[in-house]
């Protein structure tokens, strides 16, 4: 979980402090238990910013299980639903002489598996993270997105009716993204440096105007990887003081 810088609960320093990031939820516990004055904001602030992950284990009896793949597979109460797209039938029309484990097909004799049923073999050996691998951060740059797109006057991410907001998201930690006018202006500039996977933009300009309704061309360069151009569309509402 990402520190949340946060005010204490009385009894407890009173002073701004960083809840850790890895102490098994217990900073959490005591901040949200504790008999004080801790309001619903601060509680709220606290959940956005969790981040749920779980640690697989192996059961005590298997702390030496061997998993060099040539074993028996480690027990499990695991089930896994496979799709195909062939029918299934035998693999092979023959005959199979009576007691034996063969298979006869055009005088070749094969040995025979799972009675020559539909049988399937994977494995996800190959299904592990990789690190500095340019070919995947350039894959990565499909994944880049803003969202809502278009955007109709509101979004999820806003918080009262004075707030515009939308979210670039899955960026790579240091990228730079610009926003463009149809006709090419250069209205929003943005380096981030962070490893954060998105970034807010308030709609707003260079100078902290607000944008006009339209369509906007905008540019992200990784350094070193490549580029993605996305459009977007916005309807900007109208300011409101007195409902949302």
């Amino acid at each position: 979980m990402p520190p949340t810088v946060a005010a204490w609960p009385a009894g407890m320093g009173g002073e701004l402090k960083d809840i850790p990031a890895y102490d098994y939820g217990k900073s959490i516990m005591r901040f949200m238990t504790a008999n004080s004055s801790v309001i619903s904001s601060e509680r709220t602030q606290i959940w956005q910013d969790a981040m749920w992950a779980s640690i697989p284990e192996l059961a005590p009896d298997f702390a030496n299980w061997n998993f060099d793949y040539s074993g028996s597979p480690l027990p499990s109460d695991v089930k896994i639903r496979l799709r195909v797209a062939k029918p299934y039938r035998r693999a092979l029309s023959g005959v199979s002489p009576a007691g034996s484990n063969l298979w006869i097909q055009n005088d070749t004799v094969f040995a025979a598996q799972n009675g020559n049923n539909p049988m399937y073999k994977f494995d996800t050996y190959d299904l592990k993270v990789t690190t500095n691998s340019n070919a995947a951060a350039v894959s990565a740059l499909d994944l880049i997105n803003v969202v809502p797109n278009p955007y109709y006057a509101y979004s999820g991410y806003e918080k009262n009716q004075l707030d515009n907001r939308v979210k670039f998201t899955n960026l790579p930690e240091k990228c730079v993204i610009q926003i463009y006018t149809v006709s090419g202006t250069m209205i929003r500039k943005f380096t981030k440096d962070s490893p954060q996977t998105f970034l807010d933009w308030d709609l707003k300009n260079q100078a902290g105007i607000p944008i006009a309704s339209g369509l906007y061309i905008v540019h992200v360069q990784v350094d070193g990887v490549g580029e993605k151009i996305l459009k977007w569309f916005g309807v900007l509402r109208p300011i409101d003081l007195d409902a949302y």
